[in-house]
């Protein structure tokens, strides 16, 4: 009986793990079925569809981290940061790839602010907003569903029914998973690999 119950237990834990880590961004709300247009150096996927104006929550509670993807044509010099996580990316000046992370309780909607500096008028729109100030965002998951661990945020800056590029500074959101977690994960893996090897699990 101990090797089909060393199978159950591994099915079981690996399962558990994929389920407590498949969830831990949500997009609520906006205008669903959008996506960026092309650009010279096109730092958000064109292959993404997802909402302008969208609410991104985190689900779960942990560590979220930011990670700069660059920019596309922008009009004025751009800035992203979160409220209470003292990092800022700015266009043209931050390095691609720069991240920084912030640590979230469950079913947190995200403090994400962008902002852009036209003609010399300070402005900004916020995580929740659909247009602000001339500006707005598309928020979209990098699966084709409104949760995953992974998405991307990008800003338009032109304000016009003309300019809705969503690339004039994009920026990727990941739920990091906690250390045990991933032991959980791991620990199921192994488990599957050992039934697999002792011929209990069919492949």
């Amino acid at each position: 009986m101990k090797p089909p119950i060393v199978s159950a237990l591994a099915t079981v834990m690996l399962i558990g793990s994929l389920q407590g880590a498949a969830a831990g961004l949500l997009i609520s709300g906006g205008t669903g079925g959008q996506s960026a247009t092309s650009e010279a150096s096109s730092p958000f996927p064109l292959n993404l569809t997802g909402s302008v104006g969208g609410s991104l929550y985190a689900q779960d509670s942990g560590v979220y981290s930011f990670t700069y993807m660059g920019l596309g044509n922008p009009g004025f010099i751009n800035t992203f940061s979160v409220s209470g996580c003292g990092s800022t990316f700015t266009g043209y000046a931050t390095p691609i790839g720069t991240s920084f992370s912030c640590t979230f309780a469950a079913n947190t909607l995200i403090p994400f602010v962008f902002g852009a500096n036209t003609a010399g008028t300070p402005k900004t729109v916020r995580n929740g907003q659909a247009y602000s100030n001339g500006l707005g965002y598309l928020v979209a998951m990098t699966n084709s569903t409104n949760t995953g661990v992974s998405a991307f945020i990008g800003l338009s800056d032109g304000g016009s029914s003309t300019d809705h590029d969503y690339q004039d500074l994009v920026v990727q959101v990941n739920e990091i998973p906690e250390p045990g977690a991933l032991l959980l994960l791991a620990a199921g893996l192994l488990g599957l690999g050992l039934a697999r090897g002792r011929g209990l699990v069919g492949g």
